[in-house]
C-alpha cells in the first residue's frame, strides 16, 4: 500500500472537506472493509441533520453502510479523469439523509488507483481528518495481516464535545465573551 501523492485541501464548496491521494497497489476488498469499520466506530460518521420546528436535530442512526464506489477508470484521458473527479468532489450533500463521508475509488490500472474521500465539515475538521485516515490505515493493515487492528476507545465522542460546549455556553466565560 503505498501512497505516491495526497493532498487536502478545502473544496471548492465552503462544506467539504476533500482528500485525494494516489495508491499503488492491487485493489483489496479489505479497503472497503476498513473503511466500513471506521462507520461502525464514529457514531459522527452516521450522522444526518435535519430541522424540527426551525432547530437542527441530529440523527445518528444505529447502523449504516460506508458509502464506497468503485470506477474502472482505465480508459479515462487525464481531461476525463480530471472531470470525474472534480463531478465526484463536488457532488452535493444532503444533510438531512446522509451519507455525509463518501469515498470513490478510480482504477486507472491494475495496480494504480485515484482515492477521493469527500466529508461535509459538519462531522469533521482537518484534525478529525487526520486521524480518520490514520485510524483507516491501522484498521487496513490489519485486515490485511488477519489480526484485529488494535485501536483503543475514542476517548471522547463528538457527543461528549456537544455536551461540553453546552456547558460551557451556560456558564460564566462564555457569558463574559457575549458581553
Amino acid at each position: 500500500w503505498e501512497v505516491r501523492r495526497t493532498k487536502f485541501w478545502q473544496g471548492g464548496l465552503p462544506h467539504e472537506l476533500l482528500v485525494l491521494t494516489d495508491l499503488s497497489h492491487a485493489l483489496r476488498e479489505e479497503e472497503r472493509q476498513a473503511w466500513q469499520r471506521l462507520v461502525e466506530r464514529h457514531a459522527v460518521l452516521r450522522t444526518t441533520f435535519a430541522a424540527s420546528n426551525g432547530s437542527p436535530v441530529q440523527h445518528v442512526a444505529a447502523s449504516a453502510d460506508v458509502f464506497f464506489k468503485h470506477e474502472d477508470a482505465h480508459k479515462y484521458d487525464e481531461e476525463e479523469l480530471q472531470r470525474r473527479l472534480d463531478h465526484e468532489a463536488h457532488a452535493p450533500f444532503s444533510l438531512e439523509t446522509g451519507p455525509l463521508l463518501r469515498v470513490t475509488l478510480f482504477t486507472l490500472r491494475a495496480n494504480e488507483h485515484v482515492l477521493l474521500l469527500a466529508i461535509h465539515h459538519i462531522i469533521s475538521d482537518f484534525r478529525s481528518l487526520t486521524v480518520l485516515l490514520e485510524e483507516f490505515a491501522t484498521i487496513y493493515q490489519g485486515l490485511l495481516n488477519d489480526q484485529e487492528p488494535d485501536l483503543s476507545r475514542p476517548s471522547s465522542s463528538y457527543l461528549d464535545y456537544v455536551k461540553y460546549q453546552q456547558e460551557w455556553l451556560r456558564g460564566d466565560e462564555a457569558e463574559q465573551q457575549r458581553q
